[in-house]
């Protein structure tokens, strides 16, 4: 009776693997950092939409472009910023500092600079927060905000 009952269960538990595998097979690929979904909204608004894909974004701004005032860089034209020590030996990302590219640092009347998080428009002292992480073959650098959308946070 015992081993009977065991059969079962090992038989029922198969079933399960076997339909879990078939449902991942046929689900859609999900791009690595995709949202799984919209997340809540208000009672009476539109749903939200996926945030654009990377090279989508990249696109937009241009690849070899400033985030603060969008234009172009030419050659031989870099980013205005400053890069924090490292913590440690072992500290994967650091903290810098943008405050623009050249035509838009030193802060000149005419080139308006923006908060690529949140959109405001910049005092002319003012910078923006990023991590700057270095691996093997790559630099990578990661825009968090200004201090007012940051909420003061340093």
């Amino acid at each position: 009776m015992d081993f009977a009952i065991a059969v079962l269960v090992a038989a029922a538990l198969l079933a399960a693997a076997l339909a879990v595998l078939r449902d991942r097979r046929t689900a859609a690929p999900r791009r690595t950092g995709a949202r799984r979904g919209p997340g809540p909204t208000a009672r009476g608004s539109e749903p939200r939409r996926a945030a654009p894909l990377s090279n989508q974004r990249r696109r937009e701004t241009g690849a070899g472009a400033c985030p603060l005032c969008r234009k172009a860089l030419g050659s031989g034209e870099r980013i205005k910023s400053d890069l924090s020590p490292a913590k440690g030996p072992g500290e994967k990302d650091r903290l810098m500092r943008i405050f623009g590219c050249p035509h838009c640092w030193p802060p000149q009347a005419g080139t308006p600079r923006t908060c690529p998080v949140c959109g405001r428009e910049l005092a002319p002292e003012a910078w923006v927060f990023a991590r700057y992480f270095e691996r093997p073959g790559r630099r990578h650098v990661h825009v968090l905000g200004c201090l007012e959308c940051r909420g003061g946070k340093r």
